[in-house]
């Protein structure tokens, strides 16, 4: 009989999957694993960023972990129904696939879509067992505040399941400290946090760089890279802006490497404008994103003007930076406070324009000794004290 505490971990993406998500929490699962604890976890069929069929068991075994792989309804996520099915049908066979493995000591699970959360206290309650939330983003208000949510009936519904599952959890893991004045004020009591912020993995630290596949259309360019999830949050169409006033400068070349909802937008503006300072590359393995990382000069962090992004930490920040990659971005608090304290990119306004993004682009464009600099200085801090294995003990102690 195993005697090691048992962790299971509910999240709605794992790889295969691509994504911020589900490279976050197979990393911890790998770093608790590592520290000793049993680790199971429980997550969708591969079914988000895959652009290919992917064979998967409904259980396997991933470097040394039980994966428990449960039914999806797999669309195109384009429309408020289609987002809600999918993220319903996860809720509900979740549930029904956690009931049928080994009891675990503590769930943490991680939010958002928020149904996932939801997902988690059901089955605290059904096992009996003490559930950690993991709080990403908060939600609905994100939603709200883009203006992708409208029905006011439904939002009240998801804000009463926001305060359960918030009172419910026995601890609470931020991404952002700022979250903590939100969720308080939500709950209006007292709750047991633990900051946890968007760290890197060492292998983003220490992996050898390599040509890219799309080296030659990059050589001899000034790269400037967003990679990640191209939704409505990051209001990427000022980058396409940006990059129709740059269109005469042929030695900067803008990069985006990801998926999302808006790419197929972006890529048809990109097109009608005739831009080829503009190359869009589909989701990667992470094995392959050191690199590509590595082949950028300037690394974008964008994100629309709304107050509930204003003390917003995204991991490709840190990620950008563990590649020796400066940041540029508009989001204002405590993402502006780090770059300044540690000169590692430049900030823009929350609300810039193309012109604004345009202008710093170029200026960079022709100081690259600064962007390296800029550079080195980032990775010294994120080697020092933003790496994964270096937050991990703080969620030890929480499930301990």
């Amino acid at each position: 009989m195993n005697s090691s505490p048992h962790v299971l971990i509910l999240t709605q993406y794992f790889p295969p999957e691509a994504g911020a998500a589900a490279s976050r929490m197979s990393d911890y699962a790998l770093l608790l694993k590592e520290a000793g604890f049993k680790v199971s976890v429980v997550c969708e069929r591969p079914a988000y960023f895959i652009r290919r069929n992917v064979k998967s068991k409904n259980v396997e075994i991933w470097n040394g972990i039980n994966v428990y792989r449960s039914w999806v309804i797999v669309n195109k996520r384009s429309t408020n129904k289609d987002r809600s099915f999918f993220y319903l049908s996860f809720m509900l066979s979740g549930i029904w696939r956690s009931l049928w493995i080994d009891k675990p000591d503590v769930i943490w699970v991680t939010s958002p879509p928020l149904t996932t959360a939801v997902a988690g206290r059901i089955i605290s309650r059904l096992r009996r067992v003490p559930y950690i939330l993991d709080v990403r983003d908060l939600w609905p208000d994100s939603v709200i505040e883009l203006d992708a949510m409208k029905n006011r009936f439904f939002i009240r519904i998801l804000e009463g399941l926001e305060r359960w599952v918030y009172r419910g959890a026995t601890a609470i893991s931020l991404a952002v400290p700022g979250f903590r004045e939100r969720i308080a004020a939500k709950i209006k009591s007292k709750a047991d946090f633990v900051d946890l912020p968007n760290g890197v993995p060492d292998f983003m630290l220490t992996e050898a760089s390599r040509p890219v596949f799309f080296q030659n259309a990059i050589e001899g360019k000034f790269v400037v890279l967003f990679s990640g999830n191209m939704g409505i949050a990051q209001g990427l169409d000022r980058i396409i802006d940006a990059a129709k006033l740059l269109k005469s400068r042929e030695e900067i070349m803008f990069v985006f490497v990801g998926d999302g909802v808006k790419k197929t937008e972006l890529e048809k503006e990109a097109v009608q404008a005739g831009l080829k300072n503009v190359i869009f590359v589909e989701s990667q393995a992470r094995s392959e994103m050191p690199s590509i990382i590595s082949a950028a000069h300037v690394g974008l962090v964008p994100l629309k003007n709304v107050d509930l992004f204003t003390n917003a930490l995204p991991s490709k920040m840190f990620e950008y930076l563990a590649r020796k990659i400066p940041l540029v971005t508009n989001i204002p608090g405590e993402a502006a406070a780090f770059i300044q304290k540690y000169h590692c990119g430049i900030v823009l306004p929350p609300d810039h324009n193309a012109e604004d993004l345009a202008w710093v682009l170029s200026d960079l464009s022709t100081k690259r000794e600064k962007c390296a600099a800029m550079g080195k200085a980032g990775y010294a801090v994120i080697k020092e004290s933003f790496t994964r294995k270096y937050f991990v003990q703080r969620l030890i102690e929480k499930i301990q």
